[in-house]
């Protein structure tokens, strides 16, 4: 079974911890700093994973190149398939490093071989 691990960025209260229990299907008491459940994605069973990560945790660098952390939550930090960004629409500050963020992503998508790395 393959993982599918999936960052989930945002600042504070941005609604991180919601978005991964609705996509999941967990209730609201669920604890989400680093969920999965397994899926079929198209015919092909996963381990999906959700971790959180504010913006403080994620760097963009130099060509776009996004560092990861060491370490989330105290674990290491998978290699990362995917990331959302999320920001909250009633609050002009949490939407501060998202054009950052956001700029990162086609860099990644274009390019032949994997682009990111942990931070050092």
């Amino acid at each position: 079974m393959q993982d599918l691990n999936i960052a989930v960025i945002g600042a504070r209260t941005s609604g991180k911890s919601t978005f991964i229990r609705r996509a999941l299907g967990l209730p609201d008491t669920a604890t989400t700093t680093s969920c999965s459940r397994r899926m079929t994605i198209d015919g092909t069973p996963y381990v999906v994973r959700f971790l959180e990560m504010t913006f403080n945790d994620v760097h963009v660098g130099d060509r776009s190149i996004i560092k990861w952390p060491e370490t989330v939550h105290d674990f290491a930090t998978p290699r990362m398939d995917a990331a959302v960004t999320l920001y909250d629409v009633t609050n002009h500050e949490s939407l501060g490093k998202v054009p950052e963020m956001l700029s990162a992503y086609p860099a990644i998508a274009s390019a032949d071989a994997p682009r990111t790395r942990h931070a050092d």
